[in-house]
């Protein structure tokens, strides 16, 4: 695989950025050929528990004294749960087979679609295990503050990419994720914030085109208020604007894991100059 983009290199925040987009761009059809046959089924999976959770908030009208009260909704938890859990799952399975697939450009090395395959599900058990675990630290964080859980966070974002790259066991990973993030904690930090806040301004922008279509269609098309209070109900072009949603969700978590990619490899160039080394050697054989 001939490489375009150098991993191995240090970085400032707008180039880690500028560059993650441009990696996506120029990868968009050897990626998704790789993975999408490895994605497709739990995206399916996820789009399905998001309109089952998305349903069951319109059913219930979101109406907190009746999840929280006597009148206990079990539907909303059941429904929330599942949709965390796969959620959990997705992330996991995206994550190794886009990571793989880094590593593999990273080491200028093609593999098979079946070897991806096998390296996918040989490690996804221990991936999802991994962000369960990362799900619960963060949480136990957010309910001792508010800061800690942040913190918390930006540090084991890092934890996957460790495990994939560096071939590390659950503990390794996170151990070496607090390591790793060790004066770096604001260089991941506002990465991640630039990149939220893009795809919160599309997903922003595509909301409000959803909202005035909706309203559009509630009172002049079918004089009908109730479609447009509840927004959330189970009708086509809701099920498109779910899609849609859970595209740009996909598409944020793989710039995501290229950015992470990235500085990983910023970090490490920052210690030990592992480029610098490498070029020394390639020179050497050359002579």
């Amino acid at each position: 695989m001939e490489n375009s983009i150098n991993f191995k290199r240090e970085r400032e925040i707008g180039k880690v950025i500028s560059d993650s987009f441009i990696f996506f761009k120029m990868n968009f059809k050897p990626l998704f050929k790789r993975i999408w046959k490895l994605i497709l089924p739990y995206f399916i999976l996820l789009f399905i528990s998001y309109s089952f959770f998305s349903f069951t908030i319109s059913r219930t009208g979101v109406n907190l004294a009746a999840v929280f009260g006597s009148n206990l909704d079990f539907s909303y938890f059941l429904s929330f749960f599942i949709y965390i859990f796969i959620t959990i799952i997705y992330v996991s399975i995206l994550q190794l087979s886009v990571l793989n697939y880094i590593k593999e450009y990273v080491n200028n090395v093609s593999i098979e679609e079946s070897e991806l395959k096998k390296r996918v599900y040989r490690r996804f058990f221990s991936m999802t295990g991994l962000n369960f675990l990362i799900v619960l630290i963060s949480f136990l964080g957010f309910l001792l503050f508010f800061i800690p859980g942040v913190y918390m966070i930006v540090v084991l974002v890092f934890a996957p990419v460790i495990f994939i790259f560096e071939n590390k066991d659950l503990r390794s990973s996170i151990s070496e994720s607090f390591t790793l993030i060790k004066n770096n904690w604001w260089t991941t930090f506002t990465s991640l914030v630039i990149l939220v806040l893009i795809t919160f301004v599309i997903n922003m922008v595509l909301g409000i085109i959803f909202y005035i279509y909706s309203m559009i269609k509630a009172f002049v098309v079918e004089g009908n208020i109730s479609e447009f209070l509840h927004p959330h109900a189970l009708h086509p072009e809701n099920i498109f604007y779910y899609f849609l949603n859970l595209l740009l969700y996909t598409i944020l978590l793989i710039i995501i894991n290229i950015a992470l990619s990235m500085i990983y490899f910023n970090i490490i160039e920052k210690r030990y100059n592992t480029n610098v080394f490498n070029e020394i050697d390639k020179i050497g054989s050359e002579l």
